[in-house]
C-alpha cells in the first residue's frame, strides 16, 4: 500500500511543478505581468498554505488522511481547470491560491499517513521514499512542461498537469484507510489550534519563517 502512496504522489507532484510552468508562464507572457505581479501570483499560492497548514495538520489528526488526499487532489484537479481559462491575471491569483490551499491538505495528510502504512523500523526509508517522490518530480516535472508547450501550444502544461492529478487518484483509492475516528478529540481540536500557534510565536526559528 505505501507504494501506492508514493506512486500516486510522484504523478501529483508532476502536476504541481508542471502547474507553476504554466502558471508562470501564462502571467509573463499572456498578461505581461510585472515582477511584482510575478511575485504576487507565487505569493497567492504560498499565503494560502501557510495560512490554513495547521488547521488541516489538526484535521488530519482526527479524520481520515486517504479522504484528505483524494478530496485535495480532486479540488486540485478543479482549480488546475479554472486556471487554464483564466481571463485575467486577477482570476489566475485566485485559481492559484486555492491550488496552494489544495496543497496545504495533502501536506499533513499525507505526513499523517505514512506512519499507518510501514512499521516504526522502516519509517526513516519510507520517509527517504517520499522524498524521492517530491524531487524527482521536481527535475521531469518542468522538463514535461517544456514539451508539452512544444508539442500542444501554451495550454500543454495546464493539460499534463490535470492528467498527471487525475491519474494518482486510482492510485490513492487503492490504499487503505486505516485511520480510526477517536472519541473525546474534537472538543480539542481549538484549544490545540491555538496552543500550536502560541508555540509558534515564541519559538524564534518559527516565529522568523
Amino acid at each position: 500500500p505505501f507504494l501506492w502512496l508514493v506512486l500516486g504522489e510522484m504523478l501529483a507532484n508532476i502536476g504541481l511543478w508542471a502547474f507553476f510552468v504554466a502558471s508562470e508562464g501564462e502571467a509573463v507572457f499572456r498578461f505581461d505581468a510585472t515582477p511584482t505581479q510575478l511575485g504576487i501570483l507565487i505569493s497567492s499560492y504560498s499565503v494560502t498554505f501557510v495560512a490554513a497548514s495547521p488547521a488541516l495538520g489538526l484535521v488530519a489528526d482526527r479524520w481520515s488522511p486517504k479522504r484528505m488526499l483524494l478530496l485535495a487532489h480532486a479540488s486540485a484537479f478543479v482549480f488546475l481547470f479554472l486556471a487554464s481559462r483564466a481571463p485575467s491575471l486577477p482570476w489566475l491569483y485566485g485559481a492559484t491560491a486555492l491550488f496552494g490551499l489544495a496543497e496545504a491538505v495533502v501536506w499533513p495528510a499525507r505526513g499523517a499517513l505514512v506512519p499507518l502504512l510501514v512499521k516504526e523500523r522502516r519509517l526513516v526509508q519510507a520517509n527517504g521514499m517520499m522524498g524521492m517522490a517530491w524531487q524527482v518530480p521536481l527535475v521531469i516535472g518542468p522538463a514535461l512542461a517544456a514539451v508539452a508547450v512544444r508539442v500542444l501550444g501554451s495550454d500543454g502544461p495546464y493539460y499534463l498537469a490535470m492528467a498527471a492529478v487525475a491519474l494518482s487518484l486510482p492510485l490513492y483509492t487503492l490504499i487503505p484507510d486505516r485511520r480510526r475516528p477517536r472519541a473525546g478529540e474534537r472538543e480539542r481540536f481549538i484549544a490545540d489550534l491555538v496552543t500550536g500557534f502560541r508555540e509558534g510565536l515564541h519559538t524564534p526559528v518559527i516565529r522568523a519563517v
